[in-house]
């Protein structure tokens, strides 16, 4: 493994084309998915992730410099606006070893 260590994988972010002009370019590339939900008009109504435990395959294993079917987290995020309206969808990868998932359960 290198010195550096890369924890996600490029992630792949979806926006509705009525919302995607209000992101700059530039905020695309550097801005974490649901960080991207406040540039939306409005109030997010409802966000949700989902976390699903998986294995690496080649592409992932060599981005991630991981072993392949090494452990990985695939992480969907979804923010719908108050119309119900799904404004943003984003599916990222995280290195098994890497990832803490805290939840407060009352």
């Amino acid at each position: 493994m290198s010195s550096r260590i890369s924890i996600l994988a490029p992630s792949r972010e979806f926006i509705d084309a009525e919302f995607a002009p209000l992101i700059s370019a530039e905020e695309l590339s550097i801005t974490i998915a649901m960080r991207l939900a406040s540039y939306l008009p409005g109030n997010v109504s409802k966000a949700q992730q989902t976390v699903t435990t998986g294995t690496a395959d080649l592409d992932t294993a060599a981005v991630l410099d991981i072993a392949l079917n090494a452990s990985v987290c695939q992480v969907d995020r979804s923010a719908s606006n108050k119309a119900n309206i799904l404004a943003l969808f984003s599916k990222g990868i995280y290195r098994g070893d890497l990832v803490r998932n805290d939840m407060r359960l009352k």
